[in-house]
């Protein structure tokens, strides 16, 4: 059964995608569920205070926008992306942290535009990037065809 989310969205992004999954009859949730996540993330330039040790890892939780299963029962979880500054470099590195962890975990994005490029000055775009990493991802809603996998 779909689930409505009430209230507010952190975006237009996210309205209009939940409305994309209310209308489409499947199961599915907003910022919780699946879409909460723990991982590590390796600490860069930083040793223990007590023995010296520069492998030290720091734990964080992500929760993801949404979750839904798929007409075949898949679990796909998305993360809705506007334009400005959401994705940042340390957004890209907790992806391919959550990614390396969870390999079996199926990740996938909706950019405003994917091909807006990934910060001011690169040259590679968002969807070249999910491309690179091994992401799915389109623009503006979640596609149809994800919904019927």
């Amino acid at each position: 059964m779909a689930q409505v989310k009430v209230g507010k969205f952190d975006s237009r992004l996210e309205k209009a995608n939940n409305n994309v999954l209310v209308k489409s009859g499947l199961e599915f949730g907003y910022n919780e569920g699946p879409c909460c996540i723990d991982y590590v993330i390796k600490q860069r330039h930083s040793s223990c205070s007590n023995c010296g040790s520069t492998d030290i890892n720091k734990a964080h939780s992500y929760t993801a926008d949404f979750w839904f299963h798929s007409k075949s029962g898949k679990l796909i979880i998305v993360e809705c992306k506007g334009g400005g500054y959401s994705w940042t470099s340390e957004t890209r590195t907790k992806h391919l942290a959550v990614k390396k962890q969870y390999p079996d975990m199926d990740l996938r994005f909706i950019f405003s535009n994917k091909n807006s490029k990934i910060s001011k000055r690169a040259k590679t775009s968002n969807a070249k990037w999910c491309s690179r990493q091994g992401f799915l991802c389109e623009s503006k809603l979640i596609p149809r065809r994800w919904l019927a996998e």
